[in-house]
């Protein structure tokens, strides 16, 4: 058992992983149902509130002999007018019925004519004086019929529909006149538009994320506050319309959401020691800022990132780092050359404490990989060339602001490093460049045009492990 004093990563992930995995996996299998049947889980359905959009749920109920009896003269009067289509709504005794019928209706001038269809439209004062007024009209609250309807062989539902939206809730009791396909797909487990047919498929909109882990946090009885409006009094305000839950018992800050939606009054008030999420690796970059221990999930596994975590702040004990383990780790991947030292270089920042992010773009400009400290900053920005191409390097890498940028080659002999010296860009770059030659297993660290070490990357047996020269 987890002691909740403990404010350990480790500790953290053993409560919330075994969730998360259950999460992914039971998504998916939702999903792929919902999409092929357009059918959610009815204990979803149930927990769902909408978050203040409009959404209504129907159930159908068959009527029994004794009910039908009242029904039969409004049938009768459908009957012999061969109506096939009906609506309308009512309310308190005021409203009024629009049919459509294949044939005219006595003298009574049709409201419209379109393909052999007369539409007319009968106000509830010119019905009450019918049968079928007091027993059926004044107990429901509308009626419709489907396109497939047939007054010769009549079928009438009973439909309750459950309309909610901007704070309020409502049941409407409808007469549905429909054939029996029509009244097997009226009745819905889900809001009217939870799915949406697109070709052969459906469209999911309800929230399945959220109503997912609420309901593995009930079955696991995990105490929780959901992020949505009007919670309970003296209980902190999400962001409406989200997908956030707060553990606090072991102080877990959960947003689903696609776009996840924290911002820092909300980090700051909850003071979570994990904060997690769904996306991919760069999401941790997203969330740095927070300062606190990060969890991204996604099918393809989880990435942590430890806050107390100390980063190496010294760039010689860095570059000692990177000379003395580059090679081996490269080694170690497969792939070309290019993307195996970017690999290396990914797990050589996550080592000394730094967040890695491969393939940054800002502003037109692009470098293989770099490394931020915990306050989101790029500390370090590395290219990797196999083809030559250096110069371009040093303006990228500059534009980063980092404190120490690093240039990888593959050349058959040093003469970078002497073009480096007289490079007059050199002159004005205020970091500290790290040039290394993969061909060679030399490397060279530069303040502007002076080269202060030299560095060899070969292993023991070739010239130790690594050995450094102050030049």
């Amino acid at each position: 058992m987890v002691k909740m004093h403990d404010n350990s990563l480790s500790s953290k992930l053993l409560v919330i992983q075994p969730l998360l995995t259950r999460f992914l996996k039971e998504r998916e299998e939702i999903e792929r149902i919902a999409k092929r049947e357009g059918k959610v889980p009815q204990e979803l359905c149930e927990l769902c509130k909408g978050y203040g959009m409009r959404r209504t749920k129907t159930t159908v109920r068959s009527f029994e002999e004794s009910e039908l009896s009242s029904i039969a003269p409004f049938l009768k009067w459908m009957k012999d007018r061969e109506i096939m289509s009906v609506r309308g709504q009512f309310y308190q005794g005021v409203g009024s019925i629009e049919v459509e019928a294949k044939e005219l209706i006595g003298k009574r001038k049709p409201r419209f004519l379109k393909k052999g269809i007369y539409g007319y439209y009968y106000p509830l004062s010119e019905v009450k004086k019918r049968s079928f007024y007091t027993k059926l009209i004044t107990k429901f609250d509308g009626l419709q019929s489907c396109p497939h309807f047939n007054p010769r062989e009549p079928k009438v539902v009973h439909l309750f529909k459950q309309e909610s939206g901007l704070g309020r809730e409502y049941v409407s009791h409808l007469l549905f006149f429909c054939c029996d396909k029509c009244a097997k797909e009226s009745e819905k487990t889900m809001c009217e538009r939870g799915t949406v047919k697109e070709g052969f498929v459906y469209r999911v909109n309800c929230d399945l994320n959220g109503l997912i882990f609420e309901n593995i946090l009930n079955h696991e009885n995990i105490k929780y506050e959901k992020g949505e409006n009007g919670g309970e009094e003296g209980l902190y305000s999400f962001p409406p319309s989200s997908t956030i839950f707060f553990l606090r018992d072991h102080e877990i800050l959960v947003d689903l959401g696609t776009y996840p939606s924290l911002d820092e009054t909300t980090v700051f008030v909850l003071k979570p020691k994990l904060i997690v999420c769904l996306g991919d690796k760069s999401k941790i970059i997203e969330l740095l800022s927070f300062n606190t221990n990060i969890l991204v999930a996604s099918e393809e596994g989880f990435y942590a990132y430890d806050h107390t975590r100390p980063v190496e702040e010294s760039v010689d004990v860095t570059v000692n780092n990177i000379v003395g383990r580059l090679d081996d780790y490269a080694e170690e991947i497969r792939g070309n050359e290019h993307d195996r030292l970017i690999k290396a270089f990914e797990r050589l920042g996550q080592e000394l404490g730094y967040v890695p992010q491969r393939e940054f773009s800002k502003h037109g400009l692009r470098v293989d990989c770099v490394w931020y400290d915990r306050q989101g900053k790029i500390r370090v920005a590395i290219e990797v060339e196999t083809r030559g191409g250096w110069k371009k390097d040093i303006v990228s890498t500059w534009e980063l602001e980092p404190q120490l940028s690093i240039i990888t080659t593959y050349q058959k002999t040093d003469s970078v490093p002497k073009a480096l010296i007289r490079f007059a860009l050199m002159r004005s770059i205020p970091h500290k460049l790290l040039y290394i030659n993969m061909e060679t297993k030399n490397a060279y660290l530069f303040d502007k045009q002076e080269i202060l070490r030299r560095y060899s990357l070969k292993k023991k047996g070739e010239e130790g492990r690594f050995a450094l020269k102050k030049v």
